[in-house]
């Protein structure tokens, strides 16, 4: 989990884009992993990144 939210932190503090995050969330072994079990995981992963919003959600 810590992976995640050190992605998720680099998202908000705009060291990476949106687009970047939403790539390495979808091609990680680690979350595919991980979401069955975490509902975290599984939220993170269900927002849609390419809505305006997505930053406010995530």
């Amino acid at each position: 989990m810590e992976a995640l939210k050190l992605k998720i932190f680099d998202v908000l503090t705009e060291k990476i884009t949106v687009s970047e995050f939403e790539n390495w969330l979808y091609s990680s072994e680690y979350i595919n992993q991980k979401i069955k079990g975490d509902s975290l995981f599984f939220n993170v992963v269900n927002i849609n990144y390419r809505e305006d919003k997505s930053i406010k959600e995530l």
